[in-house]
Formats: structure tokens, C-alpha cells, sequence
């Protein structure tokens, strides 16, 4: 588990909340916790992963620029106020996943850290901010093994944001998957 968690690099950006914060409205960003701060797992109820790796878009002939995405949405997520039974430490601010030399190699890597964090705070809500479409199928994948590993029903419910969600067709001895391809994959793909 800790050598899967190694694959993260911690986010470096401070998550300042908006200035004009009473004590009475606590922020997202008053709750964080980081891995390396020894998070409790029965206390935290939301965890965020980022994954800054863009490659899949630019792939699919997108624009450059989606790896900024995790930096961009935690500037503005964290600023959100703080649900009222959201006590201390119950942000998990769980970093970026180190992409890898190959889009394929950065799916494997997102769903085994996926799975461990999901096996680690199994109660907390995961939201993970890709880079790409593409990483849907490596959040998604890690998802349903940790369920299956933790469950016998096996079904897996999970909501991906996206203005489209591709289901191209990906040829691995063509081409590369990218931002098109996760959801073909997921339906074909055994889930193992």
C-alpha cells in the first residue's frame, strides 16, 4: 500500500480560502489533510486526486493545457464551503499521480493507487480531476477492483464529468488510447 502511495507527488499549491472567511463559515480548505500528515481513515469523508498529465487530449488532436486541470480545480474547489460535519482532517488533499513514460502505464498506475485509496478511506467520497479524458478509464478501473476486493455484488456506480464521453474505438497496436477511448475500454475490459 505505502509503495503505491509513493507513485503521488504532493500538490505544492496553498489553498488559501477567500479572504473575507468568518470562523462560523469554514472552508474546504480549513479541513485538508495530506498523506504525509497521517490522515485517520475513519475521519475523512472526501478525497482528491489529481492527475496532471494531459497527453490523452493532445492525442485526440486536443489542446494542450488539460494537465493544468487538477492545479485549477483545487484553487477553486477548496475556496467551497465546508459542509457542516466535515470536521478537521476530513479533506484528504491526496496530490497528483506521478504520470508515467506511456498513457497505458499512467492508467495502470491510476487504478492501482485508486484502489488503494479507496481500500485505505473506503467511507470518503473520491473525486479525482484528470488531465484528460482518458484517465476515466484507470479512476474507474481502480474503483470497481477496489469494490470487488470489498464486496461480492460487484456493480460500481461512479459519475464522470465530461462535455462528451467518448467511446472511440482504441486499437493498442495502432495507437495509443486517448481522451475517446475510456469508456469503449470499460465496456470491454474485464475489470481484473
Amino acid at each position: 500500500m505505502t509503495e503505491t502511495l509513493r507513485m503521488l507527488r504532493a500538490d505544492p499549491t496553498p489553498h488559501a480560502p477567500a479572504s473575507k472567511v468568518r470562523r462560523d463559515d469554514p472552508r474546504l480548505s480549513h479541513r485538508i489533510i495530506t498523506l504525509d500528515a497521517d490522515p485517520q481513515p475513519e475521519r475523512v469523508q472526501l478525497s482528491v486526486l489529481g492527475v496532471a498529465d494531459g497527453r490523452g487530449v493532445q492525442l485526440a488532436g486536443g489542446l494542450a493545457g488539460a494537465a493544468d486541470g487538477p492545479a485549477k480545480f483545487r484553487d477553486y474547489f477548496f475556496r467551497l464551503p465546508a459542509p457542516p460535519e466535515f470536521g478537521p482532517g476530513s479533506v484528504l488533499n491526496a496530490g497528483d499521480l506521478e504520470p508515467a513514460g506511456h498513457t497505458p502505464e499512467t492508467h495502470a498506475r491510476l487504478a492501482e493507487v485508486v484502489a488503494v485509496l479507496r481500500e485505505r478511506f473506503g467511507g470518503a467520497r473520491l473525486v479525482i480531476i484528470g488531465g484528460g479524458g482518458d484517465h476515466a478509464y484507470g479512476d474507474i478501473l481502480g474503483f470497481a477492483r477496489a469494490v470487488g476486493r470489498m464486496w461480492s455484488t460487484g456493480a460500481v456506480g461512479a459519475v464522470h464529468v465530461d462535455a462528451h464521453a467518448d467511446v472511440a474505438v482504441h486499437d493498442p497496436s495502432r495507437d495509443a488510447p486517448h481522451a475517446g477511448t475510456a469508456f469503449r475500454r470499460l465496456l470491454r475490459e474485464p475489470a481484473t
